[in-house]
């Protein structure tokens, strides 16, 4: 049910697989299979948490983290991660979910980047997933909503897509801890690094607001309705329009689940935006592979 209509499935291996002649027939089979996805995914929608708790305090060694000390409000079931896989013991449900972000994100980004894993379950709870920064500022906490695993998979998908762009252009190898006053976009996490995705991202779109790079951190629920209201093409969604973190891992999220745009729109440039970096052009090609396996 994975596989798209134009790959064959190979019952031994459990892999979808391209049967063509030529290295022609191949490409346009495989663009094919590449359109159909897009397709699939193009209505889905990122269901992120409007608030993330307030990063937690460091634990002892050997103890395990829990919602009081995630800062987690939604009182799920937390997983430390560790060398040695998640403690406690995963349920059944909770295990295919870690293994669906494994699967998106990246089991070597969910080993180095991820210190808890909590899943709860509410099906009056918008929010799919959510992650937030730790004290550390190389890692992070992770949440996932179990409802829709079933009931609105591909928001799910897009949502850890989404998520993820916010590991990728916030952490510490991207966005430092203030030391004195930050010269560049100073953000909540800390200070942006010249040559980060975010502080790039700024100069190219957000200063085109008015905003200074102070400002552009945080928008007021009022003043980033005022700014979609105005300038509702340069933003992918509503949402995007919250602040500037938000913005970018919207776009991220469409720059991997959408084809590439070729509107001259501001929010279409934005997705172009990161076609510019070859890394994340090979990062988008692996997280739509993955998504091809999982998103039926």
């Amino acid at each position: 049910a994975s596989c798209a209509t134009v790959e064959k499935y190979d019952a031994l291996s459990g892999q979808c697989y391209l049967e063509c002649d030529s290295d022609k027939q191949c490409q346009k089979l495989s663009d094919q299979a590449d359109a159909e996805l897009s397709q699939i995914l193009a209505q889905s929608q990122s269901k992120a948490a409007p608030k993330k708790p307030d990063p937690a305090k460091p634990l002892g060694t050997g103890v395990l983290y829990t919602t009081d000390s995630t800062g987690s409000e939604t009182k799920g079931s937390v997983y430390t991660v560790s060398t040695q896989g998640l403690q406690p013991s995963l349920t059944a449900a909770h295990q295919n979910l870690w293994l669906l972000v494994n699967k998106l994100i990246g089991s070597q980004v969910a080993q180095q980047r991820l210190l808890s894993f909590e899943v709860f379950n509410d099906a009056n709870n918008d929010t799919a997933a959510a992650v937030w920064r730790s004290d550390d500022p190389a890692k992070w906490h992770m949440s996932v909503n179990l409802t829709f695993a079933s009931q609105a998979k591909k928001d799910l998908i897009r949502t850890i897509v989404h998520e993820y762009g916010h590991i990728l252009t916030l952490s510490n190898n991207q966005v430092a801890d203030v030391q004195g006053a930050c010269p560049r976009l100073q953000l909540s996490e800390g200070c942006a690094d010249q040559s980060s995705y975010i502080n790039t991202y700024y100069d190219q779109f957000w200063k085109a607001y008015g905003l200074t790079a102070g400002q552009a951190g945080e928008l007021s629920r009022s003043d980033a309705a005022e700014l979609y209201a105005r300038q509702p093409q340069a933003f992918v969604s509503e949402y995007s329009s919250t602040n500037i973190t938000e913005d970018m891992a919207e776009s991220f999220a469409d720059f991997v689940v959408k084809a590439k745009p070729t509107g001259s729109a501001v929010k279409d440039q934005k997705t172009r935006f990161f076609y510019g970096y070859p890394e994340l052009v090979a990062l988008r090609d692996r997280i739509r592979a993955a998504a091809a396996t999982v998103v039926n």
